[in-house]
């Protein structure tokens, strides 16, 4: 609610007829292709959800319209966290510093392939952390499911890139809004340990015991300390990194679920995954020796 009263409020400012919304646009068009993909291959579990009594014009229209406007809104939300990221990391230090996907130095291409790669075993040996310090795992009110729901897709390769690709741009653009507001609005030290500490302690889901609420909380807080370090010490703008360590964690779950089912067909899926995910790889050391060979001339 701050974010968006602060955002409303300054609509008439100057720095808002420079918001660059076109860019936005086409940069979150990826989502819209994605989530369209998702839903079509997605057919099979429509067919087993029909209900006979219903006539099947009126079902597939219900499911289409239904599609379309889930789509449509996944496009939306991720555009509007793109605008109010720029908004506000403009506001912190200039619209002239914020990175973009192309026209960048070969040090920038340079670091978002070492901040994917290191960045994404970091991010495990993290979660793994938990595990090895306290021997036994945490308590968990749920079990997860044995079936991964994407084996219900026609290909189940497919909607685990598609669903990367979506959960990828939503949590690059909260995190740059994150990282935005934080830098523009709350300056001062002690408050951000405080929101950091309460955030920590309100996401603690574990109430089983004093000892095993404060371990969660502890984590969740020590894991806030290191995404905090890690986008101010080492990242900062790298927009790229960010996009690739995010989508190279999302991949990896999805490959891991298929290439675990004993069936070739699931396997083949999962090796499309881990294919994908090498060619996204491939993206920022090509554009680097391109940007370096330009440097060079």
């Amino acid at each position: 609610m701050t974010v968006l009263v602060i955002f409303f409020r300054n609509l008439k400012h100057p720095e808002m007829s420079a918001q660059t919304w076109r860019r936005m646009a086409k940069w979150t068009v990826w989502v819209l292709a994605a989530a369209a993909l998702r839903f079509i291959n997605a057919t099979p579990q429509y067919w087993s959800l029909y209900d006979t009594k219903l006539p099947l014009k009126i079902y597939l229209g219900t499911v289409g319209i239904g599609l379309a406007l889930g789509s449509v809104l996944l496009y939306t939300v991720t555009f509007f966290l793109f605008g109010l990221a720029w908004f506000f990391l403009s506001r912190a230090f200039g619209k002239d510093r914020l990175p973009q996907w192309t026209g960048m130095p070969a040090a920038y291409y340079r670091d978002a392939f070492c901040i994917a790669l290191c960045g994404a075993a970091a991010w495990i040996g993290l979660q793994r952390l938990q595990f090895l310090v306290w021997r036994t795992p945490p308590l968990q009110h749920s079990v997860a499911a044995a079936v991964p729901s994407i084996l219900d897709a026609r290909w189940p390769g497919v909607s685990a890139i598609a669903s990367a690709v979506i959960l990828t741009f939503l949590l690059t653009a909260l995190l740059c809004l994150v990282a935005g507001f934080f830098a523009d609005c709350v300056r001062s030290g002690w408050l951000r340990a405080a929101l950091m500490i309460g955030f920590a302690v309100l996401a603690a889901e574990d109430y089983a015991s004093a000892g095993s609420f404060a371990r969660g909380a502890g984590f969740t807080l020590l894991t806030l300390v290191v995404i905090a370090l890690g986008v101010t010490q080492l990242a900062r703008f790298n927009l790229m990194g960010y996009f690739l360590l995010i989508l190279l964690l999302a991949l990896a779950q999805g490959g891991s679920q298929l290439l675990q089912q004993p069936n070739s067909f699931f396997h083949s899926n999962g090796y499309t995954v881990v294919a994908f995910a090498v060619i996204l790889l491939a993206w920022p050391l090509i554009a680097w020796r391109r940007a370096a060979g330009q440097t060079a001339r």
